[in-house]
């Protein structure tokens, strides 16, 4: 019975990991999606901006040509109309930047001190090195400079080596007060 349930906990598992892959590549493919919209929107505000300044030129030399108060409410009018579309555009590129930020902020995987290959939140061991994950959180080790031990850990992300006190890494950049 020890065996079948062996298996049977290793099934479970891999269909969890199956699934957990699938849903993290279907908010993938959606957050991909929204952030190619953000940017069609973009250029289509973009070209509704030059549009506008086209507009202006002309209704600016209208304006020189025949001083009229008809010519300059009509440069009011499209100055008016620049400026509403600047503030889309603002609107636009703040949602591309919480986007990007976002998918910066999901990329970070965890992976294992040791070997610095890419693990699971949930594992225990490492299933490439075989070392316990859970007694590393924050993987201290020594160096030796001039006989003085100097403490370290070590980056969970990317494996940098760092000093204990450390509050982010400097190849990564993780924030290590996490850890």
């Amino acid at each position: 019975m020890d065996l079948f349930q062996t298996i049977g906990r290793g099934m479970e598992k891999a269909f969890d990991r199956v699934k957990d892959t699938s849903q993290r590549a279907k908010y993938s493919a959606k957050m991909y999606s929204n952030r190619s919209k953000l940017k069609i929107q973009k250029m289509e505000v973009e070209e509704q901006i030059n549009r506008l300044y086209q507009d202006l030129g002309q209704a600016y030399y209208d304006y020189v040509e025949v001083k009229t108060e008809e010519n300059q409410e009509k440069i009011r009018e499209v100055m008016v109309k620049i400026d509403e579309q600047k503030e889309i555009l603002k609107a636009i590129e703040n949602q591309i930047r919480l986007h990007k930020f976002k998918e910066e902020a999901e990329e970070v995987e965890k992976r294992c001190p040791y070997c610095n290959e890419p693990i699971e939140d949930k594992d225990q061991y490492c299933s490439h090195c075989g070392q316990s994950i859970e007694e590393t959180k924050v993987f201290e080790r020594g160096i030796f400079v001039d006989n003085v031990e100097i403490l370290t850990k070590m980056c969970p992300n990317c494996g940098n080596q760092l000093s204990v006190h450390a509050k982010y890494c400097n190849r990564c950049g993780l924030n290590m007060e996490k850890y």
